[in-house]
């Protein structure tokens, strides 16, 4: 069974940005978070946001998540983009 070539981009985004969230430094997640949202409507970029937070972000108790205030805001300014060039 062959998928479509994009849904193959996808997941090998998501999935090269969660191994960079977890093995990489942090320009490399923060440079599939870009691909993935300016490619998609990608659900998948806060959660790596997330994923690099909940790794990175030191346990204090005034912590504010920057890489997934940073995904919603990619995916989101993004949209525009997405819809006059990618239609």
């Amino acid at each position: 069974m062959w998928f479509p070539p994009e849904t193959v981009v996808r997941v090998f985004l998501a999935l090269a940005g969660c191994a960079a969230a977890l093995f990489a430094p942090w320009p490399f997640a923060v440079a599939c978070m870009v691909l993935l949202s300016l490619r998609f409507a990608a659900w998948e970029v806060p959660l790596i946001g997330l994923l690099m937070d909940l790794l990175w972000l030191p346990e204090t108790h005034f912590m504010i998540p920057y890489c997934t205030v940073f995904g919603i805001a990619v995916v989101w300014l993004a949209s525009p983009l997405r819809r006059q060039l990618l239609l």
